[in-house]
């Protein structure tokens, strides 16, 4: 007997509180929505564009807009210029399909763009609408008009004009409004407290106040950007909007018996799944969070950052298994070993302390015998990882500091800064979706692939010729005949041969370091060069269940976590671009910022410079793109760049850390040390608070411990406890 399939945990959507979204001529962009809809038949899906990148808006196809023209009578060129579905940049759509309306969602067609694809530059990707039920419903009231009606009124919102049908207009604005109820909106007020609310928020003020606002103090962002322009337009048929700092009901409105409606309806909407288990192969998946899920911010700000990370801490306390467990959870069904045991997407470097030179990592040309370069482990996984450029490929360099650093990883570390988003050949605009640096192997090496003999094509059976491409080579390091999940356009590619190896953007360096007697001890160069994050154990308890992060996930949320490990900025630059109206605060605060802890640090080797000055914009920038405020952005920055990249430098003795009493005189402190004046200079940051974002008010239950993150303040103070017990300290354990 046949039983439906098990149900699956639904994914929980961010609620877009923060970050910048704009939508105006909200009618117009619907009735496109739903002519698009209406015109492919009633697909789940279109692709509406033309296929091309045009500057600043897009182009229908021709066969919509000749279905528009047939249905319309008019020619609707010139109305939709400028139709926020064309215009608009793709998070707009986005937030204003998913989080407004419940219509849909958008993706880019190129699959390996990100979100942010089309904050800079003006240029607009091809994208696909993928439809809801709620449109299913949307046309079925819209159906029910005559089609004189229909055509008039559709005509009349593709033109942002209110239907001069008012039943039409009231139909159609009524089911917009229930679609928009269940949305979280915020409100920041003046004296820095904040509302989180939806619409049933300032329904349920108007029972008891003439007026209510929803202006906030700063900037509008989030949904309530969007959602503001919903009010001001009129699309809420119930209140009088037009000024959304005096919103009122409307005359003669009644709403006590849908105000009800809504109320069950809000009570009924959130279902628990905390008991799905989803059954799959005979395998169990438990919908629980990881560790990482509930405590790690320092991993990703730090990935999102620099792609190169070194984990210190005590031995056994987890450093390498979790490099695995991000490959798990990022690993495409493709790339899965049969298994279970190691991800595709994971590559296990174990060095030894006999490494003094790059062959071991990098490989070299080798004369004996039949002569050829002797490639790695290492450099056929970043060959690898050029095949899946969306999918994140994860390097973990296990017990990194049993051989000198410096020596075995010295081209790694300058390729690092070389890194750099490309100009567009077509467009002449910098490619924010590509990061390019110089070639870690030669060309000609991989051209000397096609020089031998016993190399054939797997499929004509002939020798390679000279002029090999990128999938050739993979198929031909791994000793594989095909391998049909390689995008046609990346496989076509013949980097290797005319540009060499660089390092793969979605390659991720992460090495575990134990710092004891046994291991070699880092210079300043790599620790500036790296993000630090220290793991020296949490709480035990958190241990239990810790398997089931060793688990590959469902579709849907592998595609989560690739998309979290996507990296936007690389230079400060870029930030200040993407966040014009934060540009003068930031090139004035963070600067600031570092020269006040140089001041501290003023005639010590531990001052810091430009590198770290990127570092830390880049960081904030990805805190802001997160939709965190400024000043909070930027005080958890300068506490993570303190734990990451300052701190590691700082060791020495009492000596070192002396003050003079000149100095302290020409500076004006009183300080004892040094260390006392940094965790005074360093930021007050506060523990994270539930997720302000989430669809209820109730606590989730979780068998894990919150891990309390260590803050700058404690490490310093915990440096100089170590200092006036032993007269010398330094950042590790």
């Amino acid at each position: 007997m046949n039983y439906p399939q098990a149900a699956k945990p639904l994914k929980a959507n961010d609620a877009k509180l923060g970050g910048k979204y704009r939508m105006s001529n909200i009618r117009s962009f619907i009735a496109l929505v739903y002519l698009l809809y209406m015109s492919s038949n009633k697909k789940s899906s279109v692709d509406y564009s033309d296929g091309e990148n045009r500057q600043s808006q897009l182009q229908l196809k021709r066969e919509y807009l000749e279905k528009f023209r047939d249905f319309l009578g008019i020619d609707v060129d010139s109305i939709i210029s400028n139709n926020p579905l064309l215009a608009g940049q793709f998070e707009y759509i986005l937030v204003t399909m998913e989080r407004i309306f419940r219509l849909g969602s958008v993706r880019f067609n190129n699959s390996s763009y990100n979100n942010s694809k089309e904050r800079t530059g003006g240029v607009r990707y091809p994208k696909t609408l993928l439809f809801s039920t709620n449109m299913f419903i949307l046309d079925l009231i819209i159906s029910g008009f005559s089609e004189e009606v229909k055509k008039n009124s559709l005509k009349e919102w593709l033109q942002n004009q209110k239907a001069s049908n008012s039943e039409f207009e009231e139909k159609v604005t009524q089911f917009l409004t229930i679609c928009s109820e269940y949305t979280l909106f915020r409100a920041r007020l003046s004296d820095n407290n904040e509302v989180i609310y939806r619409p049933i928020g300032i329904y349920e003020q108007l029972t008891h106040h003439d007026e209510v606002s929803i202006i906030d103090s700063r900037e509008q962002a989030g949904t309530s950007s969007i959602y503001n322009n919903v009010l001001k337009e009129g699309l809420n048929p119930w209140l009088d909007s037009k000024r959304t700092d005096r919103i009122k009901f409307n005359n003669g409105t009644d709403i006590t018996q849908y105000l009800e409606m809504l109320r069950t309806s809000l009570n009924i909407e959130k279902v628990s799944e905390d008991d799905i288990t989803i059954h799959q192969a005979g395998i169990k998946i438990n919908n629980k969070k990881s560790i990482i899920e509930t405590s790690d911010s320092p991993f990703f700000t730090a990935i999102s950052t620099k792609p190169f990370l070194l984990l210190a801490g005590i031995s056994g306390t987890g450093k390498s298994r979790i490099v695995r467990e991000f490959a798990f959870k990022s690993c495409p069904k493709y790339l899965q070993d049969k298994t279970g045991t190691t991800p595709g997407n994971y590559c296990m470097i174990e060095v030894k302390p006999n490494w003094h030179d790059s062959t071991e990592l990098l490989g070299y040309y080798s004369r004996l015998g039949k002569a050829g370069y002797l490639f790695t482990k290492f450099v056929k996984f970043l060959v690898k990882a050029k095949m899946f450029p969306t999918v994140p490929f994860f390097v973990c360099l296990d017990e990194m500091n049993l051989a000198p650093v410096e020596q075995y990883f010295a081209e790694i570390l300058s390729i690092l800064e070389t890194r750099k988003h490309p100009k567009n050949e077509e467009t002449g605009e910098t490619d924010i979706t590509m990061v390019k640096t110089e070639s870690i192997i030669d060309a000609l090496y991989f051209r000397e692939l096609s020089e031998m003999s016993h190399t054939k094509n797997a499929q004509t059976g002939e020798p390679f010729s000279s002029n090999l491409t990128d999938r050739d080579i993979y198929l031909k390091l791994f000793g594989i005949d095909t391998e049909s999940n390689i995008d046609v356009e990346v496989g076509k590619r013949t980097d290797l041969t005319t540009e060499g190896l660089t390092l793969p953007d979605n390659v991720i360096i992460i090495g575990t370091v134990n710092m004891d007697d046994t291991t070699h001890q880092f210079s300043r160069k790599v620790i500036d060069r790296a993000m630090t994050i220290e793991m020296n154990g949490g709480n035990l308890r958190n241990m239990f269940g810790g398997s089931k992060n060793l688990e590959y996930l469902l579709e849907e949320e592998q595609q989560e976590w690739q998309n979290a490990f996507t990296r936007r900025y690389v230079t400060a630059d870029e930030v200040l671009e993407a966040h014009p109206n934060e540009a003068e605060e930031l090139m004035d605060k963070l600067p600031t910022c570092l020269e006040q802890i140089n001041l501290a640090l003023k005639g010590t080797p531990f001052e810091v410079s430009y590198r770290v000055l990127n570092e830390l914009t880049i960081m904030v920038g990805v805190m802001l793109d997160e939709g965190k405020e400024l000043d909070d952005a930027i005080a958890q920055s300068v506490n993570n760049i303190l734990l990451m990249k300052i701190l590691p430098r700082i060791e020495g003795d009492v000596e070192m850390f002396a003050l003079s009493r000149e100095y302290k005189a020409r500076v004006d402190v009183s300080y004892d040390n040094r260390l006392e004046w940094l965790k005074d200079i360093a930021p007050d940051t506060k523990e994270s608070s539930t997720d302000a974002e989430s669809e209820n008010n109730d606590t989730e239950k979780t068998e894990t411990v919150k891990e309390h993150q260590q803050t700058a303040k404690e490490k310093i103070q915990e440096m100089i406890d170590r200092l006036n017990n032993q007269e010398f300290t330094r950042f590790w354990p």
